[in-house]
């Protein structure tokens, strides 16, 4: 019997761009159905600088999305790309965990115990975005990953807590709210987003980056042992690389882009000068010139990926390389660029394989973030689904409460 249909939609709140994906699971099998962008306005290096200004563009892209699926949208898991997202390591402990009614650890358990990590490590000013669990020690046996139903004294965690100033998360909800009262899900940094569509659970396990690099953003997420152990966000991107060529060149913006969309090259060749027809009129612009314009600050921002790395820890520990994804990825053998830099792996983001889409175009590195998002709210959706069946059925055992995000994201909902 075929399973009822399961629709989720992740939006991506860009610097250049807002972009939504709507996708259907049936039977295990996600299919991409909708999606859209617009030209982002009001949204400066990832914060929201203006909340009226991405009503219209927001709005843009859910209608894209609802004619395309013919789904009425109401909610959607979201990405924050702000350079206040940080990374917190977090232990916590709590007693008497024999749980409700002594049928073992539970939910108010786990809540409790994620309460104990939080309090004192978060500052007020923060909102905690999610809470991932390295491991749990049950009466001084450590190794645990999943601690439910068990029956002991003395429950510990270490974690990993991701957080954001609350003003930007907040500013997201008003956002949301004021495009029809849109309901966020889940608030997701955008290389951690982009990674739940690029990278494998091996990699996951073995060790790996991924680099979003974006038009005024690049944030990096790191993943060792299965789980997100670092992630940060620097707040430069492909942005830069425009203004420096329309500088350098006494060129507008816009021809910039084009100059650095078609002949910026991560290998910098010595070559020919580049002749660019824009418009009606015809320019001609030094090669070396270009080159010397996007290396630098190149050079710049893969710099200060590299201090992040060494400040994650990660630096020369990372087995499976880096991921590079984002539209600044588009960028011709910006991967050589990468590799020759960081003296480490590095491949180019892929969708993973067993996602289609009735438009083929949007697998990619574009559509890496909203694709991941898409793939959380399906995760977040299935969850929710199970915990309702659970709590259902054992209705008298005392057990209830929900994961975290009941505690620190229930204003979403």
């Amino acid at each position: 019997m075929e399973e009822r249909a399961r629709f989720a939609v992740g939006i991506d709140f860009g610097s250049n761009k807002i972009r939504a994906v709507i996708g259907r699971k049936v039977n295990d099998e996600v299919t991409i159905v909708g999606f859209g962008e617009a030209n982002s306005e009001g949204i400066r290096r990832g914060a929201i600088s203006d909340l009226q200004s991405p009503i219209e563009p927001l709005n843009v892209c859910l209608h894209k999305l609802e004619n395309m699926s013919g789904i009425n949208i109401s909610g959607a898991s979201v990405s924050i790309n702000t350079n206040s997202i940080a990374s917190t390591k977090v232990d916590g402990t709590v007693t008497n965990v024999d749980g409700s009614m002594g049928r073992g650890i539970d939910d108010n358990v786990i809540e409790r115990l994620n309460q104990t990590a939080i309090e004192g490590r978060v500052p007020k000013n923060r909102t905690t975005l999610s809470l991932i669990p390295f491991e749990y020690i049950l009466d001084n046996q450590g190794g645990i990953r999943n601690p439910y139903g068990m029956i002991g004294t003395r429950l510990e965690i270490r974690a990993n807590v991701i957080s954001a100033l609350t003003p930007d998360v907040e500013n997201l909800n008003q956002l949301c709210i004021g495009a029809g009262n849109l309901a966020m899900h889940e608030v997701v940094p955008a290389a951690e987003a982009a990674a739940t569509a690029i990278i494998t659970n091996r990699q996951r396990e073995n060790g790996i980056g991924v680099v979003n690099f974006g038009g005024a953003t690049t944030s990096i997420a790191i993943y060792d042992e299965g789980e997100l152990q670092y992630t940060s966000v620097i707040p430069m991107g492909s942005n830069d690389i425009t203004r420096d060529l329309a500088t350098i060149l006494a060129a507008t913006p816009d021809l910039a882009e084009d100059v650095k969309l078609r002949h910026a090259d991560g290998q910098f060749k010595d070559g020919k000068d580049v002749t660019l027809t824009h418009g009606r009129d015809q320019y001609v612009f030094s090669r070396s010139e270009i080159n010397e314009v996007v290396e630098a600050r190149l050079d710049e921002i893969f710099e200060e990926v590299h201090n992040r790395l060494i400040a994650s820890g990660y630096d020369k520990r990372l087995p499976e390389g880096l991921i590079l994804t984002g539209g600044g990825a588009k960028m011709r053998n910006l991967d050589l660029y990468v590799r020759s830099k960081l003296s480490m792996a590095v491949r180019m983001g892929e969708v993973l394989p067993g996602i289609t889409a009735t438009d083929k175009n949007i697998l990619k590195s574009d559509y890496t973030t909203a694709i991941g998002l898409m793939l959380r709210d399906m995760e977040a959706r299935e969850y929710n689904e199970n915990s309702r069946r659970s709590r259902k059925r054992h209705k008298n055992s005392g057990s209830g409460g929900g994961n975290i995000f009941s505690k620190f994201m229930g204003f979403f909902h």
